[in-house]
């Protein structure tokens, strides 16, 4: 739910689609789920999935009021150590011009393409 809630507005009930969505992700090869948390609070998530040496990052959200404390880049740091971890040599990430996420990814190196 936190993975997906910051794709929907505000207080947005996440739509069964795409919980079904995380749940099947969850269990194929090459996926992997990741939470940050705040002592037993989740307060932020998102998955990566690795094949053929390419990473692809998604569905990063950060609780709003956790947001601004580097939670987001630091699951975009364990993500790309994953990915490292099952041999890929590059890492996508989709994103929408000037929002958070754009700006966290390029402060971690990646590039607009």
């Amino acid at each position: 739910e936190v993975s997906s809630s910051g794709f929907l507005p505000e207080g947005m009930a996440v739509p069964e689609v795409f919980l079904q969505f995380s749940s099947k992700a969850s269990r194929l090869p090459g996926y992997d789920l990741y939470v940050a948390r705040e002592g037993r609070t989740i307060v932020g998530a998102g998955g990566c999935e690795s094949s053929e040496g390419v990473t692809l990052l998604f569905g990063t959200s950060v609780k709003p009021a956790w947001r601004g404390r580097g939670i987001q880049q630091a699951l975009i740091a364990a993500r790309l150590e994953r990915g490292r971890e099952r041999g890929s040599r590059l890492a996508v990430i989709n994103s929408g011009p000037g929002i958070p996420t754009e700006r966290n990814a390029t402060r971690l190196g990646f590039g607009i393409v």
